[in-house]
């Protein structure tokens, strides 16, 4: 499982310069107009929140099912106080489940677009390597955790109550739970790419897709499509064994940077011999090398 994986050479978190998340997106381009000292300042405060943000993501997806299981005690216990209190406090308790819920989201959302390490890691006990853990689905589960525990409280203290039910009510009761529980499953389940000697494994929520090195076309493999996207080419796709339901055939979704797990593949369809040894500790470090020569 992808939950298990070592964290190897440029995956581990701290090394940001790694990574897809640039300080621009933290920081103002104005000028800084209270002096080089004080520019010197901000840009090192934005350097220790990247490097945070990013041992925070790492740290998320690595072990979500504990950091899972302590949203859903939390949810619980704020909507469950949220429930019995009033006034002053009513008002605190539901407003820490907003803030919680949104700042969840706005992390989720920045996770996905930014966080891409252009690296891959070890299966532990199997031949192969996988792209990095993205926590998305796992800030989002979390954050929809919290969302429903707030709004569930509310609909089953009116029920209790025999007030009136509002649509919220219904919305809490019959929509939250569908996301909710698509979330919960992509973060338990966290999908995603790996590189085994006979091949591309693809495991997605609905679908897998398992395309072996020689169905890739030797001139042009993979292209990125985006830093979280890419399109694979076929020489010969009948190859190619499809399972469960997906929306293509030719594109794959990485935790990895894009642009990097398309030279990867390229590297193993150009050098058929390095394949056996892949999942290895020595290869990891070999591929390494090459790739950032």
């Amino acid at each position: 499982m992808l939950a298990q994986t070592h964290r190897v050479g440029a995956c581990r978190a701290g090394q940001g310069h790694r990574t897809r998340l640039p300080a621009s997106a933290f920081v103002s381009h104005a000028p800084c107009w209270s002096g080089p000292r004080t520019c010197w300042c901000s840009l090192a405060l934005v350097r220790s929140m990247r490097r945070v943000l990013i041992r925070g993501f790492a740290m998320a997806a690595r072990w979500r099912k504990p950091f899972l299981a302590g949203a859903l005690a939390a949810a619980v216990t704020l909507g469950a106080i949220a429930h019995t209190v009033h006034d002053g406090r009513w008002l605190l308790v539901s407003t820490t489940i907003f803030a919680l819920t949104v700042g969840l989201l706005i992390l989720g959302l920045v996770a996905a677009v930014r966080y891409h390490p252009r690296c891959l890691v070890r299966l532990p006990g199997e031949a192969g390597f996988a792209t990095a853990l993205n926590p998305f689905p796992v800030l989002m589960a979390a954050a929809f955790t919290f969302l429903f525990g707030g709004m569930a409280g509310e609909a089953i203290g009116d029920l209790v109550d025999g007030g009136d039910i509002w649509p919220s009510d219904a919305l809490a009761v019959v929509g939250l739970p569908l996301v909710l529980t698509l979330y919960w499953y992509m973060a338990w389940v966290l999908p995603g790419v790996r590189l085994r000697p006979d091949g591309v494994h693809d495991v997605q929520p609905f679908g897998s897709l398992v395309i072996p090195w020689d169905a890739f076309d030797p001139g042009v493999a993979a292209t990125p499509r985006s830093n979280i996207q890419l399109t694979v080419h076929y020489r010969q796709p009948q190859l190619v064994r499809r399972r469960g339901w997906r929306l293509s055939a030719n594109m794959l979704a990485s935790g990895s940077d894009a642009d990097y797990l398309a030279s990867v593949i390229h590297e193993y369809v150009s050098h058929p011999g390095h394949r056996p040894a892949i999942g290895t500790t020595t290869e990891l470090h070999r591929l390494t090398t090459t790739l950032d020569n």
